[in-house]
This record gives C-alpha cells, sequence and structure tokens, in this order.
C-alpha cells in the first residue's frame, strides 16, 4: 500500500508531454538554423566542407580507392574460395587468407597492368613531346614569315599588327621593370607550395593503400554497422527505402563508372589505329587525349579534340580539318551506339539531364564534379522518381508518365482520369471565410 495520500496523487503533474513537446520545439528551432545557415552561408557550407575532405584526404583516398577495387577483389575471392572448396578446404575457416590473397591479386594485377600501360605509352609520348618540341620553334617562325607575306599586300593588317606588336612590347618593359619583382616571388611561393602539395598527395595517396585494405577486410562490418544504424535511426518502412535508395546507387554509380573506363579505352584505342590509318602526326599523345577526356559524360570528345586539334594544327592544318570530321562521327557512334551499348540502362537518362548533371557538378565540384556529376544526378533522379511513384500508388494514381501525356483533367472522387476535351469541373469556392 503506497504511503502518498490519494490527493497527492491527483495533483501531481504528467511532465512526460510537456517534454516532448519541448523535444519538437527544440529540433524546428535547431532545424530552422540549419537550413537558414545552409540557405544564407552556402559558401561558408562548402568551405567547410572542402576543408573536411582536404583534412581526411588520406581516408577519403582510401575509401575510395576500396570502393572501385572491390568488384575485382570479389572476382578474385570467389575463384580462391572455389579452389579452397575442391581441396576439401573449409573456406569460412580461411576467411583472413582467403580475404589477404583477394586483396593481393587485386594489387598485383593492377599494378602490373599500370607497369605494362607505362612502359608501352611513355616512350611513344617522350618522342611525339620531343618531336613536338623540335618542330614548334619552325612552325612559329612559318607563322610569322606567312603573317609578314600577307600583311604587305594588306596595309590594314599591317598597321594593325605593328600597333599591336608596340603594346606588346610596352607591356612586356612594364613586365620587367615594375611587375617582375614580385612576379618572381608569386612564382617561387606557388611552386614551393605546389612541391609541398605534390608531397603531401603522394603521402596521402600511400596511406591510402593502406586505408584501402582496412576497409576491404572489414567491409561487412562496416555494411552491417551502417544497416544497425540506419534500422535504429528510421522506421522500418523509411528504413526499407533508403537501403533500397542505397542499392540502387551503388548499382548506378558503379555501373557508370565501369562503362566510361570500357568506352574510354575503346575510344582511345580507335583513335589511335584511325589516326595510324590517316598519317597524322603525334599519334600516341592524341591517343591517351581524347581517350582520358572521353571520361567526362557528352564533352569528353569535344574536350578532347580541341589541345589535340591544336597539336595537329601546328603540323598539318589540311589534317587536322580531317581529325575534326573524325571528331564528329566518333563522338555521335559514340554518343548513340557505343556509350549505351556499354553502360546500358544502369544510368537510364535523356542527354538534356546529363547536360545538366555535367554543369552542375562542374559548377561546385571542379573537375571531379564533371567526372561524378552524372552518376550523382542519376541518384537524385532515381530518388524523385521512386518518391513520385510512391505518392501516387498511395493515391491509386497510374504511375506510367506515357498515361497522363493526353490527360484533360483527373475526377477528384473517383481518381478516374479523364482523356476527352472538356472543361474542367469548377470547385466551389469555400464561403466559410
Amino acid at each position: 500500500m503506497s504511503d502518498m495520500p490519494t490527493g497527492e496523487k491527483k495533483n501531481k503533474i504528467n511532465f512526460h508531454p510537456y517534454i516532448e513537446i519541448g523535444i519538437v520545439i527544440f529540433a524546428v528551432i535547431a532545424l530552422s538554423m540549419v537550413l537558414f545557415f545552409v540557405l544564407f552561408r552556402l559558401d561558408g557550407l562548402f568551405k567547410g566542407i572542402d576543408n573536411l575532405v582536404k583534412t581526411l584526404q588520406a581516408v577519403v583516398i582510401g575509401c575510395i580507392l576500396a570502393y572501385l577495387i572491390n568488384p575485382i577483389v570479389n572476382w578474385f575471392e570467389k575463384r580462391i574460395k572455389k579452389a579452397a572448396e575442391k581441396k576439401g578446404k573449409d573456406p569460412a575457416e580461411k576467411f583472413g587468407l582467403i580475404r589477404g590473397l583477394s586483396i593481393l591479386a587485386t594489387y598485383i594485377v593492377i599494378a602490373i597492368f599500370l607497369g605494362i600501360l607505362v612502359r608501352i605509352l611513355m616512350p611513344r609520348v617522350v618522342e611525339s613531346l620531343n618531336s613536338m618540341s623540335d618542330a614548334l620553334p619552325m612552325r612559329v617562325r612559318e607563322l610569322l614569315a606567312w603573317l609578314a607575306e600577307y600583311s604587305e599586300h594588306n596595309p590594314t593588317l599591317s598597321r594593325i599588327l605593328r600597333l599591336e606588336a608596340v603594346d606588346a612590347s610596352m607591356s612586356i618593359q612594364e613586365l620587367i621593370q615594375n611587375d617582375m619583382p614580385s612576379w618572381m616571388q608569386s612564382m617561387v611561393e606557388y611552386l614551393t607550395s605546389g612541391v609541398f602539395n605534390l608531397l603531401k598527395l603522394v603521402l596521402n595517396i600511400i596511406i591510402g593503400l593502406i586505408v584501402s585494405i582496412y576497409v576491404l577486410f572489414s567491409k561487412e562490418k562496416f555494411i552491417s554497422q551502417g544497416k544497425k544504424l540506419t534500422y535504429a535511426v528510421l522506421a522500418p518502412h523509411n528504413a526499407n527505402i533508403f537501403v533500397k535508395t542505397v542499392r540502387e546507387a551503388h548499382k548506378i554509380f558503379i555501373g557508370f563508372v565501369v562503362g566510361r573506363i570500357e568506352d574510354s579505352i575503346i575510344i582511345g584505342i580507335i583513335t589511335g589505329i584511325v589516326c595510324l590509318i590517316m598519317q597524322m602526326p603525334y599519334v600516341m599523345i592524341i591517343a591517351v587525349i581524347v581517350g582520358t577526356l572521353n571520361v567526362i559524360p557528352f564533352f569528353g570528345p569535344i574536350l578532347g579534340a580541341i589541345p589535340s586539334l591544336f597539336i595537329i594544327l601546328l603540323s598539318n592544318p589540311v589534317k587536322a580539318v580531317y581529325f575534326l570530321i573524325y571528331i564528329i562521327i566518333i563522338q555521335e557512334i559514340d554518343g548513340n551506339i557505343l556509350g549505351p551499348k556499354i553502360v546500358g540502362h544502369s544510368i537510364g537518362i535523356p542527354p538534356f539531364w546529363i547536360v545538366v548533371g555535367v554543369l552542375l557538378g562542374t559548377g561546385l565540384f571542379g573537375v571531379v564534379g564533371m567526372i561524378a556529376g552524372v552518376p550523382l544526378f542519376a541518384i537524385l533522379l532515381y530518388i524523385i522518381n521512386e518518391t513520385t511513384k510512391s505518392i501516387l500508388r498511395k493515391r491509386s494514381l497510374p504511375e506510367n508518365s506515357e498515361a497522363y501525356l493526353d490527360v484533360d483533367y483527373i475526377n477528384p472522387e473517383t481518381k478516374e482520369l479523364i482523356y476527352k476535351t472538356g472543361k474542367i469541373p469548377e470547385e466551389k469556392e469555400d464561403t466559410k471565410g
């Protein structure tokens, strides 16, 4: 029997609802402050993210590297497990050994591939660069001689060139007399900073390799912890949606990366073969430039064509025109046939959204965003599409976009789509004020 009088029990205040209300108010204020910060302090937010990424650069490199080479590790691991099972050994008991051998085999294959690539390409690239450096002064002299000869028959052009030459000469003298000391100091600081950043990047890559090994060894643990946190924070239904979205995002991103790499290698090889057949100069450099920049969706061939055209133009202007025609043809083939065939439906977005993704990614994240912008935008479109379907499903409306093409209106009561031409019924005005 309780010692507390009955009257005191009735007068006791239950603080539980007030605590819940206080938590909700605090959450609303906190979210409002975060929203204000994001909207009006966006530069500061990106600067903070940039500083965080630079601080954890080695970890970021390691995680990205582990994520990209994980399919290769899985391939080796499946075959090593099969070999262990054939010998009558339990793969679960030898998990650490099998995983370690898979990671080691992956890195050995990558090192051998890069070594062969450098061994084959580097001599050709160096030879082309030496040839370009030897030919450049002669091409410049030929250009100047052509301008001088042409200006003799064109007094207006001759006068413009003389004025430009005088302005350039005065600018150079002013630079030497006034700005040279500060310019030299800035150059020394820039070179020193560049060397320091390069050494820091090399160190971060080495640490990133070590981090990637740890991540690959413990990837199941990280995945299980991530799912546990998801189901702890979100309701089961929302958590299921989140896990499904992450899985789909992984599929899109891996499919995009692997597809673009394969596509770029094929385009680089085709470009090299075509340039050899057409007897283009500096074949290896052009093939490497076009193949590498082709990783960038949509704009890749165009960006690769600009420096390549300039290189060929210095040697043979007529062949530069032929190369331009080839780039236009290969871009059409790659954009309409080869690219979609290799990448498949992993991205599945129209060219318009590809352009938007590239521009947004470049504007927000620079060169990295130029490449990663398309898959990230594809993931965003997937989330929007799934959310839209879910809302339509709850409202018993069709999920297919084509179903809405010729719709005049939807009956609010029966949810029926009306396709015949007619005036949409006017809603009654609310007279309650």
